[in-house]
């Protein structure tokens, strides 16, 4: 089975070891090689996201030894624009941060091992690296001073922002095991990340590490239902070089990315039977940031700003289209809603009680070539 995720986080097309259905892991093929090649584009829209452009390619292959063992890796590289100026969240809504022009390039190459103990019981792992460089634009406006509790104009000025660039890797070992028409899977991500700039002055490395276990039943052979849990602890060091990597997403996705979080998401996907290759799916429930308390401070995305806990609802509706062009070759189509209510949060003394974290669009197309 061949799986492709289009437009993940404002980056075009990723290819991970986790399927477009959340709760399984992808199956390879255990039969000699076989593999795909990707290319697209995307665009990211909406609250505080956007417009981002976005370039991407991925190249995916394995070999299965037909014994049950697989080895299989994968290459994937984007470029992402941002080409607008907004105000962050945590910020005075008057001072405005010109992102115009900013960039991210990613280079994710990926290799793992994969086997079926039987033909219910599949495990394997992969080790990933990971090289995101930040490259601003024109800088950003100097905000406004607070004294006294009200901003107190300035003269503004434009800051110049240095090139940034973040590289580590990740251990993922998982597992999954299904019995009749249900199917559980557990996995563990341990991610590192160094960055240029911000952590000179601090010791010690960017470590994240997330744990995520799910359950899913298929109803019927076109729709399936499943629920996803996950837990996620990062270190400071990890949050400020994550930044480099989410600079250029939405405010939920570049949480999720750079934060302490649980969360439960049940949902669904259903395969259209009446039109080949259209496909939806539904996640929704609710994220908890910062759960620890911790010190991870000033992320400057708003409700889970200065290391307050926030709880959230999150409703990500999606639509997929496959078209077989000839053999082999297909043209792809995604589109995406994130939606994000913070339900209870703060940033220092202000209640962000009901107020949105996010709203944005994301759409995709591209070309993708299995072999």
């Amino acid at each position: 089975m061949k799986k492709i995720i289009l437009s993940v986080a404002a980056v075009s097309l990723v290819a991970t070891a986790l399927a477009a259905n959340p709760w399984t892991v992808t199956q390879y093929n255990q039969n000699g090689v076989s593999g795909n090649v990707t290319a697209g584009v995307s665009e990211l829209s909406g609250y505080q996201a956007g417009p981002v452009w976005g370039l991407g390619a991925n190249l995916g292959s394995s070999y299965g030894f037909g014994n049950g063992a697989v080895v299989y890796g994968n290459i994937a590289t984007s470029r992402t624009w941002d080409a607008q100026s907004y105000s962050l969240p945590a910020q005075s809504s008057i001072s405005q941060n010109n992102h115009s022009g900013q960039t991210i390039n990613s280079f994710a190459p990926t290799v793992g091992v994969q086997y079926s103990l039987n033909a219910n019981t599949l495990v394997g792992a992969a080790v990933s690296y990971g090289n995101y460089a930040y490259a601003p634009g024109g800088g950003y406006n100097q905000p406004d001073a607070l004294y006294g509790g009200a901003y107190t104009p300035r003269t503004h000025y434009t800051v110049e922002q240095a090139f940034s660039k973040s590289v580590g890797y990740s251990f993922n070992p998982y597992a999954q095991y299904t019995f009749g028409q249900s199917t559980v899977m557990g996995s563990f991500n341990y991610n590192t990340l160094w960055n240029s700039n911000y952590n000179t002055s601090i010791q010690g490395n960017g470590v994240a590490n997330k744990g995520t276990v799910a359950y899913s039943y298929a109803l019927t052979p076109a729709l399936s239902v499943g629920v996803t849990g996950a837990m996620q602890e990062v270190n400071a060091n990890y949050r400020d070089a994550a930044i480099v990597q989410y600079q250029n997403a939405n405010n939920y996705q570049a949480a999720i990315g750079t934060s302490d979080y649980a969360q439960i998401m049940p949902g669904l996907t259903y395969n259209c039977t009446k039109i080949q290759g259209l496909s939806f799916g539904l996640q929704t429930g609710l994220t908890w940031f910062n759960t620890r308390n911790s010190n991870v401070q000033d992320s400057n995305y708003g409700a889970y700003a200065n290391g307050n806990f926030a709880s959230t609802f999150v409703f990500i509706p999606s639509v997929n289209y496959t078209l077989p062009i000839a053999d082999g070759l297909n043209f792809l189509a995604n589109a995406e809603y994130n939606g994000v209510k913070v339900i209870n949060g703060s940033n220092g003394a202000n209640s962000l009680n009901g107020q949105t974290l996010n709203s944005s669009f994301q759409v995709g197309t591209g070309i993708s070539y299995n072999f």
